[in-house]
């Protein structure tokens, strides 16, 4: 099998990886959904090892404290519902109701940049276990995963 590449990742200022971003618009991702998808992909990320792993819909986000020691069975640290997020962002994109992958791909990328930068946002866009990882970005980027 081919090893898979995160669709973004946020490194710091001295350009070392910290959130590993995956995006998978699969319908109704619940969190049982994400920790199986976690488990089955993650293995596979070519050792992309990131202290902070994230699955993508455009439902919900679901965030890990990724240390090397947490299982992969783990339930997520952090579920985000996506909906007001993405609508800061983005009125349309969507094919039947749902966005492209490529839209959500660069919705996601335009919400990280915009907290790395610090831009402010109306609501609670940011969630707790992010802001650690958020601190440490500020002053770097994100690099884009291969085209599928």
């Amino acid at each position: 099998m081919i090893a898979q590449k995160p669709d973004l990742v946020v490194v710091d200022r001295n350009d070392v990886p910290l959130l590993a971003v995956v995006v998978d618009n699969r319908k109704n991702l619940n969190s049982d959904k994400a920790v199986e998808f976690r488990r089955d992909v993650l293995p596979d990320l070519g050792g992309a090892y990131t202290p902070y792993f994230m699955l993508v819909s455009q439902d919900a986000a679901y965030l890990w404290a990724n240390n090397k020691e947490t299982p992969l069975g783990d339930p997520p640290t952090e579920h985000v519902a996506m909906g007001d997020i993405l609508r800061n962002y983005a009125s349309n994109g969507t094919t039947n109701g749902r966005l492209t992958r490529g839209m959500l791909e660069l919705l996601v990328e335009r919400w990280l940049n915009g907290l790395i930068v610090g831009q402010p946002v109306s609501g609670p866009f940011l969630p707790e276990s992010l802001r650690p990882m958020i601190r440490q970005a500020v002053g770097g980027d994100i690099r884009r995963g291969p085209e599928r």
